[in-house]
């Protein structure tokens, strides 16, 4: 697993991704300090031997990140005094992949 970041290139991604942020600020409210969330993606799924499903993401995950990689991990941690901790796990992917 590697910490993974968002690069964001134009205005339509700025205004896409203030939307994920949004929800994201919207769930911390709700939390307790002192609080965390531990949220995973799917995996990915074989359907036999060498044929595997189509991807599809977590809704969840999809909800706050809109990010579509296998076997991600999105953790949140509201901390005190109206800061917060994000971290995004995601896997190396090789290029087979």
């Amino acid at each position: 697993m590697k910490i993974i970041s968002i690069i964001i290139t134009n205005k339509h991604n700025i205004d896409k991704m203030n939307i994920y942020l949004k929800r994201r600020e919207k769930l911390l409210e709700k939390l307790d300090d002192k609080s965390l969330i531990i949220i995973f993606g799917n995996r990915e799924k074989n359907r036999n031997n060498d044929v595997k499903y189509n991807f599809r993401q977590n809704s969840n995950f999809l909800y706050l990140l809109d990010l579509a990689e296998p076997d991600s991990i999105f953790v949140i941690e509201k901390l005190e005094n109206k800061r917060y901790l994000k971290i995004v796990f995601s896997k190396v992917r090789n290029k087979k992949d």
